[in-house]
């Protein structure tokens, strides 16, 4: 550090810090981020730089609506299949006839 004349106040592990920024800034996957600091894991790299993420739900939930949007506009979920199929819930918590036959 003292050979690239950078402030002497300066710590090694700043300048790491200063790379995973940068990295997470312009859109690397986390896991390429684990790979180039050498993390043993991927928890361990985003507990520790998972605060530079944005945590907005706008290009989540933009995302989602746009993919369901496609799928109903390609025909791959009918709206009515939407609702849960109550009869045959009803059917998969019913014990079987020779269960309940046993205690008689």
């Amino acid at each position: 550090m003292n050979r690239a004349t950078l402030d002497p106040g300066l710590r090694f592990h700043d300048l790491r810090h200063t790379c995973a920024a940068l990295l997470i800034a312009q859109g690397h996957h986390p896991k390429t981020i684990k790979e180039h600091l050498g993390h043993s894991s991927i928890r361990l790299t985003l507990d520790r730089y998972g605060h530079l993420y944005r945590a907005s739900p706008r290009p989540l939930r933009q995302g989602l609506e746009a993919i369901y949007g496609e799928s109903r506009a390609a025909g791959v979920r009918p709206e009515g299949d939407l609702e849960p199929d109550t009869a045959s819930m009803k059917e998969e918590k019913r014990a079987p006839e020779s269960l309940s036959r046993k205690g008689q």
